[in-house]
């Protein structure tokens, strides 16, 4: 058992117990999956933050949910990058808005 897990369960000394506890925050756990999934539509940009550290938390969600076998479609991973911009960026959102489906792309907006 790695590291990482292996925290989770250091209390407990029925074997029962510490798998049922595991199962809760196994990368590809149920639980583990909608908590990404909501991490991912709550992810905002913080005023103070560039746009790069906000795409790249973005991307580590967008990473963590593929390990679990959820794949987030490009189209999602780009709407959110450009949704929750400040407004100071509306005119450079509205324009992305009207590209084609084969340019509004994560990596093409950046």
């Amino acid at each position: 058992m790695s590291k990482t897990y292996r925290c989770v369960i250091d209390e407990k000394e029925d074997p029962v117990v510490a798998s049922k506890r595991l199962e809760h925050v196994r990368p590809n756990s149920h639980a583990c999956v909608i908590g990404l999934t909501d991490d991912f539509f709550s992810c905002r940009i913080n005023p103070q933050e560039e746009i790069g550290i906000y795409a790249a938390q973005i991307q580590r969600i967008v990473d963590l949910l593929k390990d679990a076998s959820k794949l987030v479609s490009e189209w999602y991973q780009s709407f959110q990058l450009i949704f929750f911009l400040p407004p100071e960026f509306s005119g450079i959102v509205q324009y992305i808005y009207r590209w084609n489906d084969k340019d509004f792309m994560f990596d093409t907006i950046l």
